[in-house]
Protein backbone atom coordinates (compact mmCIF):
# COMPACT_ATOMS: atom_id res chain seq x y z
CA UNK A 1 0.00 0.00 0.00
CA UNK A 2 2.80 2.38 0.91
CA UNK A 3 4.53 1.60 -2.39
CA UNK A 4 1.36 2.40 -4.33
CA UNK A 5 0.88 5.76 -2.63
CA UNK A 6 4.54 6.61 -3.10
CA UNK A 7 4.34 6.01 -6.86
CA UNK A 8 1.10 8.00 -7.05
CA UNK A 9 2.73 10.92 -5.21
CA UNK A 10 5.49 11.08 -7.82
CA UNK A 11 2.89 11.45 -10.58
CA UNK A 12 0.45 13.84 -8.91
CA UNK A 13 1.19 16.29 -6.10
CA UNK A 14 -2.27 15.89 -4.54
CA UNK A 15 -1.20 12.47 -3.14
CA UNK A 16 1.86 13.84 -1.32
CA UNK A 17 0.18 14.61 2.00
CA UNK A 18 -1.40 11.15 2.11
CA UNK A 19 1.94 9.54 1.31
CA UNK A 20 3.72 11.41 4.08
CA UNK A 21 0.88 10.70 6.50
CA UNK A 22 1.06 6.95 5.83
CA UNK A 23 4.82 7.01 6.27
CA UNK A 24 4.56 8.88 9.58
CA UNK A 25 1.73 6.60 10.70
CA UNK A 26 3.73 3.45 10.00
CA UNK A 27 6.89 4.83 11.63
CA UNK A 28 5.18 5.97 14.86
CA UNK A 29 2.95 2.94 15.09
CA UNK A 30 5.80 0.46 14.72
CA UNK A 31 8.10 2.32 17.11
CA UNK A 32 5.50 2.87 19.85
CA UNK A 33 5.23 0.34 22.69
CA UNK A 34 1.48 0.40 22.33
CA UNK A 35 0.31 0.12 18.75
CA UNK A 36 -3.01 1.86 19.48
CA UNK A 37 -1.39 4.92 21.03
CA UNK A 38 1.08 5.06 18.17
CA UNK A 39 -1.71 5.07 15.59
CA UNK A 40 -3.57 7.79 17.48
CA UNK A 41 -0.45 9.96 17.67
CA UNK A 42 0.14 9.58 13.95
CA UNK A 43 -3.45 10.54 13.11
CA UNK A 44 -3.28 13.58 15.42
CA UNK A 45 -0.05 14.73 13.78
CA UNK A 46 -1.54 14.26 10.34
CA UNK A 47 -4.55 16.45 11.23
CA UNK A 48 -2.54 19.15 13.04
CA UNK A 49 0.21 19.76 10.50
CA UNK A 50 -0.90 22.22 7.74
CA UNK A 51 -0.79 21.04 4.15
CA UNK A 52 1.54 23.89 3.18
CA UNK A 53 4.25 22.69 5.56
CA UNK A 54 4.01 19.12 4.30
CA UNK A 55 4.19 20.28 0.70
CA UNK A 56 7.22 22.42 1.52
CA UNK A 57 8.96 19.48 3.21
CA UNK A 58 8.24 17.34 0.17
CA UNK A 59 9.70 19.97 -2.19
CA UNK A 60 12.83 20.27 -0.07
CA UNK A 61 13.26 16.51 -0.28
CA UNK A 62 12.82 16.56 -4.03
CA UNK A 63 15.48 19.26 -4.45
CA UNK A 64 17.83 17.38 -2.13
CA UNK A 65 17.52 13.85 -3.44
CA UNK A 66 16.04 14.12 -6.95
CA UNK A 67 17.56 15.74 -10.03
CA UNK A 68 15.37 18.35 -11.66
CA UNK A 69 13.62 16.86 -14.67
CA UNK A 70 13.03 18.70 -17.90
CA UNK A 71 9.54 20.00 -18.57
CA UNK A 72 7.55 19.13 -21.65
CA UNK A 73 8.22 22.60 -23.09
CA UNK A 74 11.97 22.15 -22.59
CA UNK A 75 11.91 18.82 -24.40
CA UNK A 76 9.97 20.33 -27.33
CA UNK A 77 12.42 23.24 -27.49
CA UNK A 78 15.37 20.88 -27.60
CA UNK A 79 13.73 18.85 -30.38
CA UNK A 80 13.17 22.03 -32.41
CA UNK A 81 16.77 23.09 -31.87
CA UNK A 82 18.08 19.71 -33.12
CA UNK A 83 15.80 19.89 -36.15
CA UNK A 84 17.03 23.40 -37.00
CA UNK A 85 20.64 22.25 -36.72
CA UNK A 86 19.99 19.48 -39.23
CA UNK A 87 18.33 21.92 -41.65
CA UNK A 88 21.20 24.38 -41.30
CA UNK A 89 23.74 21.68 -42.20
CA UNK A 90 21.67 20.61 -45.20
CA UNK A 91 21.40 24.17 -46.54
CA UNK A 92 25.12 24.81 -46.02
CA UNK A 93 26.07 21.65 -47.89
CA UNK A 94 23.72 22.51 -50.77
CA UNK A 95 25.16 26.03 -50.89
CA UNK A 96 28.66 24.60 -51.37
CA UNK A 97 27.38 22.16 -53.99
CA UNK A 98 25.96 24.94 -56.20
CA UNK A 99 28.64 27.56 -55.58
CA UNK A 100 30.80 26.85 -58.65
CA UNK A 101 30.36 29.04 -61.73
CA UNK A 102 28.59 32.31 -62.45
CA UNK A 103 25.16 31.28 -63.68
CA UNK A 104 21.79 30.35 -62.26
CA UNK A 105 23.51 27.82 -60.01
CA UNK A 106 25.18 30.66 -58.13
CA UNK A 107 21.78 32.19 -57.39
CA UNK A 108 20.69 28.84 -55.96
CA UNK A 109 23.87 28.82 -53.88
CA UNK A 110 23.01 32.23 -52.42
CA UNK A 111 19.51 31.02 -51.62
CA UNK A 112 20.72 27.94 -49.74
CA UNK A 113 23.36 29.97 -47.92
CA UNK A 114 20.68 32.46 -46.93
CA UNK A 115 18.44 29.67 -45.67
CA UNK A 116 21.27 28.32 -43.52
CA UNK A 117 21.87 31.74 -42.00
CA UNK A 118 18.15 32.19 -41.43
CA UNK A 119 17.98 28.91 -39.53
CA UNK A 120 20.96 30.03 -37.48
CA UNK A 121 19.07 33.22 -36.55
CA UNK A 122 16.08 31.12 -35.48
CA UNK A 123 18.32 29.01 -33.28
CA UNK A 124 19.67 32.14 -31.62
CA UNK A 125 16.11 33.37 -31.07
CA UNK A 126 15.30 30.14 -29.23
CA UNK A 127 18.16 30.78 -26.82
CA UNK A 128 16.83 34.18 -25.77
CA UNK A 129 13.07 34.51 -26.06
CA UNK A 130 11.09 37.52 -24.88
CA UNK A 131 11.21 41.22 -25.63
CA UNK A 132 13.76 43.23 -23.69
CA UNK A 133 12.91 46.46 -21.89
CA UNK A 134 15.24 48.30 -24.27
CA UNK A 135 13.15 47.10 -27.23
CA UNK A 136 9.93 48.20 -25.55
CA UNK A 137 11.38 51.68 -24.91
CA UNK A 138 12.87 52.06 -28.39
CA UNK A 139 12.19 55.39 -30.12
CA UNK A 140 9.52 55.38 -32.80
CA UNK A 141 10.66 55.82 -36.39
CA UNK A 142 8.33 57.70 -38.74
CA UNK A 143 8.98 57.34 -42.46
CA UNK A 144 7.68 59.58 -45.23
CA UNK A 145 8.32 59.76 -48.96
CA UNK A 146 7.61 61.83 -52.05
CA UNK A 147 8.33 61.30 -55.73
CA UNK A 148 7.88 62.94 -59.11
CA UNK A 149 7.93 61.21 -62.51
CA UNK A 150 8.84 63.20 -65.62
CA UNK A 151 7.38 60.48 -67.84
CA UNK A 152 4.24 58.36 -67.55
CA UNK A 153 6.07 55.90 -65.32
CA UNK A 154 8.84 56.66 -62.85
CA UNK A 155 12.03 54.63 -63.11
CA UNK A 156 12.51 54.97 -59.35
CA UNK A 157 11.08 52.59 -56.76
CA UNK A 158 11.13 52.93 -52.99
CA UNK A 159 9.88 51.01 -49.98
CA UNK A 160 9.99 51.14 -46.20
CA UNK A 161 9.29 48.11 -43.96
CA UNK A 162 10.07 46.61 -40.56
CA UNK A 163 11.72 43.21 -40.24
CA UNK A 164 13.78 40.98 -37.96
CA UNK A 165 14.64 42.11 -34.45
CA UNK A 166 13.51 45.73 -34.27
CA UNK A 167 14.89 46.68 -37.69
CA UNK A 168 13.52 49.34 -40.04
CA UNK A 169 14.59 49.32 -43.71
CA UNK A 170 14.38 52.08 -46.32
CA UNK A 171 15.19 51.29 -49.96
CA UNK A 172 15.46 53.48 -53.04
CA UNK A 173 16.36 51.98 -56.42
CA UNK A 174 16.79 53.77 -59.76
CA UNK A 175 16.56 51.56 -62.84
CA UNK A 176 18.70 52.00 -65.92
CA UNK A 177 17.31 54.65 -68.25
CA UNK A 178 13.75 55.91 -67.93
CA UNK A 179 10.18 54.78 -68.29
CA UNK A 180 8.71 51.31 -67.93
CA UNK A 181 11.96 49.35 -68.38
CA UNK A 182 13.70 51.33 -65.63
CA UNK A 183 10.63 50.89 -63.45
CA UNK A 184 10.69 47.11 -63.98
CA UNK A 185 14.34 46.90 -62.94
CA UNK A 186 14.02 49.09 -59.86
CA UNK A 187 10.82 47.35 -58.75
CA UNK A 188 12.50 43.95 -59.11
CA UNK A 189 15.40 45.13 -56.93
CA UNK A 190 13.20 46.64 -54.21
CA UNK A 191 10.76 43.72 -54.11
CA UNK A 192 13.46 41.03 -54.05
CA UNK A 193 15.53 42.77 -51.38
CA UNK A 194 12.53 43.38 -49.15
CA UNK A 195 11.32 39.78 -49.39
CA UNK A 196 14.77 38.30 -48.72
CA UNK A 197 15.42 40.57 -45.75
CA UNK A 198 11.97 39.90 -44.33
CA UNK A 199 12.59 36.15 -44.70
CA UNK A 200 15.70 36.45 -42.55
CA UNK A 201 18.45 36.63 -45.19
CA UNK A 202 21.30 38.94 -44.23
CA UNK A 203 22.12 41.96 -46.40
CA UNK A 204 25.22 40.42 -47.97
CA UNK A 205 23.36 37.37 -49.29
CA UNK A 206 20.28 39.38 -50.32
CA UNK A 207 22.34 41.92 -52.30
CA UNK A 208 24.44 39.22 -53.99
CA UNK A 209 21.27 37.38 -54.97
CA UNK A 210 19.82 40.51 -56.58
CA UNK A 211 23.12 41.20 -58.34
CA UNK A 212 23.22 37.65 -59.77
CA UNK A 213 19.59 37.85 -60.89
CA UNK A 214 20.18 41.07 -62.82
CA UNK A 215 23.31 39.63 -64.46
CA UNK A 216 21.80 36.30 -65.52
CA UNK A 217 18.05 36.81 -65.71
CA UNK A 218 17.95 38.42 -69.12
CA UNK A 219 20.03 38.52 -72.27
CA UNK A 220 19.71 42.32 -72.31
CA UNK A 221 21.84 44.41 -69.97
CA UNK A 222 20.09 45.15 -66.69
CA UNK A 223 21.33 47.15 -63.75
CA UNK A 224 19.97 49.46 -61.07
CA UNK A 225 21.18 51.56 -58.18
CA UNK A 226 20.50 50.50 -54.61
CA UNK A 227 20.31 52.84 -51.63
CA UNK A 228 19.51 50.78 -48.54
CA UNK A 229 19.39 52.01 -44.94
CA UNK A 230 18.79 49.57 -42.08
CA UNK A 231 18.06 51.23 -38.75
CA UNK A 232 18.16 49.41 -35.41
CA UNK A 233 15.16 50.79 -33.52
CA UNK A 234 16.72 49.99 -30.13
CA UNK A 235 20.27 51.31 -30.52
CA UNK A 236 19.68 53.90 -33.25
CA UNK A 237 22.53 52.45 -35.27
CA UNK A 238 22.04 52.79 -39.02
CA UNK A 239 23.88 50.84 -41.70
CA UNK A 240 23.69 52.51 -45.11
CA UNK A 241 24.54 50.43 -48.19
CA UNK A 242 25.13 52.27 -51.46
CA UNK A 243 25.45 50.68 -54.86
CA UNK A 244 25.69 53.53 -57.37
CA UNK A 245 23.37 55.59 -55.18
CA UNK A 246 23.28 59.31 -54.41
CA UNK A 247 24.42 60.83 -51.11
CA UNK A 248 22.41 60.49 -47.92
CA UNK A 249 21.90 63.36 -45.47
CA UNK A 250 21.55 63.35 -41.70
CA UNK A 251 20.13 66.36 -39.82
CA UNK A 252 21.17 66.53 -36.17
CA UNK A 253 20.60 69.52 -33.88
CA UNK A 254 20.16 71.86 -36.84
CA UNK A 255 23.33 70.83 -38.69
CA UNK A 256 23.33 68.63 -41.79
CA UNK A 257 26.02 66.10 -42.73
CA UNK A 258 26.38 64.30 -46.06
CA UNK A 259 27.20 60.59 -46.35
CA UNK A 260 28.45 59.03 -49.58
CA UNK A 261 30.33 55.95 -50.76
CA UNK A 262 31.17 55.26 -54.42
CA UNK A 263 30.27 51.80 -55.72
CA UNK A 264 28.88 50.41 -59.00
CA UNK A 265 25.15 49.63 -59.31
CA UNK A 266 23.95 46.03 -58.95
CA UNK A 267 23.94 43.98 -62.15
CA UNK A 268 27.24 45.41 -63.43
CA UNK A 269 30.06 43.31 -61.97
CA UNK A 270 30.47 39.85 -60.55
CA UNK A 271 31.95 39.30 -57.09
CA UNK A 272 30.01 42.07 -55.40
CA UNK A 273 31.96 43.63 -52.53
CA UNK A 274 29.53 45.01 -50.01
CA UNK A 275 30.47 47.86 -47.69
CA UNK A 276 28.35 50.21 -45.63
CA UNK A 277 28.39 53.52 -43.80
CA UNK A 278 27.82 53.19 -40.06
CA UNK A 279 26.09 56.08 -38.32
CA UNK A 280 24.37 56.59 -34.96
CA UNK A 281 20.97 58.27 -35.01
CA UNK A 282 19.48 59.94 -31.94
CA UNK A 283 16.04 61.18 -30.98
CA UNK A 284 15.17 64.21 -33.05
CA UNK A 285 17.41 63.28 -36.01
CA UNK A 286 16.29 63.10 -39.63
CA UNK A 287 17.71 60.64 -42.16
CA UNK A 288 17.15 61.83 -45.75
CA UNK A 289 17.67 59.52 -48.73
CA UNK A 290 17.34 60.76 -52.33
CA UNK A 291 17.62 59.40 -55.85
CA UNK A 292 20.27 60.88 -58.15
CA UNK A 293 17.60 62.91 -59.90
CA UNK A 294 17.52 65.13 -56.80
CA UNK A 295 21.29 65.61 -56.48
CA UNK A 296 21.71 66.21 -60.25
CA UNK A 297 19.12 68.96 -60.52
CA UNK A 298 21.73 71.76 -60.22
CA UNK A 299 24.77 71.19 -62.44
CA UNK A 300 26.57 74.15 -60.87
CA UNK A 301 26.31 72.47 -57.47
CA UNK A 302 27.44 68.83 -57.89
CA UNK A 303 28.02 68.40 -54.15
CA UNK A 304 24.38 69.19 -53.36
CA UNK A 305 25.13 72.17 -51.16
CA UNK A 306 21.69 73.58 -51.98
CA UNK A 307 20.08 70.53 -50.40
CA UNK A 308 22.10 70.86 -47.21
CA UNK A 309 21.10 74.51 -46.97
CA UNK A 310 17.46 73.68 -47.65
CA UNK A 311 17.43 71.02 -44.93
CA UNK A 312 19.07 73.41 -42.47
CA UNK A 313 16.35 76.00 -43.10
CA UNK A 314 13.45 73.57 -42.71
CA UNK A 315 11.77 73.71 -39.31
CA UNK A 316 9.38 70.80 -39.91
CA UNK A 317 10.16 67.30 -38.66
CA UNK A 318 7.21 65.68 -40.43
CA UNK A 319 8.85 63.21 -42.84
CA UNK A 320 6.19 63.53 -45.56
CA UNK A 321 6.39 67.34 -45.48
CA UNK A 322 10.19 67.36 -45.63
CA UNK A 323 10.21 64.88 -48.56
CA UNK A 324 7.60 66.88 -50.49
CA UNK A 325 9.46 70.18 -50.04
CA UNK A 326 12.73 68.66 -51.30
CA UNK A 327 11.07 67.16 -54.39
CA UNK A 328 9.38 70.47 -55.24
CA UNK A 329 12.64 72.40 -54.87
CA UNK A 330 14.55 69.91 -57.05
CA UNK A 331 11.89 70.06 -59.78
CA UNK A 332 12.09 73.84 -59.71
CA UNK A 333 15.87 73.79 -60.13
CA UNK A 334 15.68 71.72 -63.32
CA UNK A 335 13.91 74.58 -65.05
CA UNK A 336 13.29 73.87 -68.73
CA UNK A 337 16.09 71.35 -69.28
CA UNK A 338 15.48 67.58 -69.42
CA UNK A 339 14.57 66.24 -66.02
CA UNK A 340 15.16 62.97 -64.21
CA UNK A 341 12.77 61.13 -61.89
CA UNK A 342 12.81 62.38 -58.31
CA UNK A 343 12.40 60.27 -55.15
CA UNK A 344 12.96 61.26 -51.52
CA UNK A 345 12.57 59.16 -48.36
CA UNK A 346 12.80 60.65 -44.86
CA UNK A 347 13.07 58.82 -41.53
CA UNK A 348 12.32 60.85 -38.39
CA UNK A 349 13.69 59.35 -35.17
Amino acid sequence: MLTGWFLASLIDGKYRKTMLALTIFATIALSASDQIYGAAAAMALFIAVPSGIITRLWCVGEERFCQQSATGADLKLEAIRRDLMKKREVFLSLSKLYSAGMDNKQIVSYQFDGMARTVNELMQDLEGRGESSAARNAPQILVGSASYAFEAVSGDSCLSFSFGKNKQALIISDGMGKGSRAATESKLVVTTLSKLLSAGFDVDIAMKTVNAILMTGNSAEMFATVDLAIIDKVTGRAQIFKMGAASTYVKHNGSVSMLKRPAPPVGIVDGLKLEYIDVRLKRGDLLIMVSDGVTDCDRSDPDGQWLRERLTELGSRDPDTVAELIVNKAAEKYGIRERDDLTVMVAAI
